[in-house]
């Protein structure tokens, strides 16, 4: 007598999607791991010339004040990490790191003057936490035109000045 269950089971399709996803999900991850292979050797290469740019360049400082060391200025910050974030950008692009966005010689002496400018606005309008980070974005930029051996003319020195007055009208600060 003929199994009475064995053709319905070999006629039965509710099992087929079941199979049809297991060799999708394969395809898929073998898919992932080809374009993982292919793109792993890019991403190594970049990420090894990254790593030798930054270990070559001056401007990585291993302490906050190893950059204001480095350029040579007697100026005491009032946020040494604004200071040093605004010296290290500065340095970065007036290098030419910044490709199309690098500052050239004159750029590095405006950004001393409208620093200097905008802190003496600031001090004016009696803001003192604004003023001193317009001096410290001021004096950031002063050193880095020191660092790189932009004279820095009479008309651009007035950050010294700026400094003074404010020390002038807070004492404490």
């Amino acid at each position: 007598m003929p199994d009475p269950i064995q053709p319905s089971f070999l006629e039965a399709e509710s099992g087929a999607v079941t199979v049809d996803w297991v060799v999708l999900t394969a395809a898929l991850v073998g898919l992932g791991l080809a374009v993982m292979g292919v793109v792993s050797t890019g991403v190594q290469d970049v990420s090894g010339d990254m790593q030798s740019q930054l270990e070559a360049d001056d401007i990585i400082a291993t302490s906050f004040g190893a950059i204001a060391d480095a350029a040579g200025s007697a100026y005491s910050a009032f946020n040494q990490l604004h200071y040093d974030g605004q010296y290290s950008g500065l340095m970065t692009y007036a290098d030419g790191v910044g490709g199309a966005y690098a500052f050239s010689d004159a750029d590095v002496l405006a950004f001393v003057a409208s620093g200097a400018a905008d802190a003496a606005e600031a001090l004016s309008s009696g803001n003192q936490s604004l003023a001193q980070e317009y001096i410290d974005y001021a004096a950031a930029s002063r050193d880095v035109a020191v660092a790189r051996g932009i004279e820095i003319p009479e008309e651009h020195a007035t950050i010294d000045a700026t400094i003074a007055a404010y020390h002038e009208a807070y004492p404490e600060g």
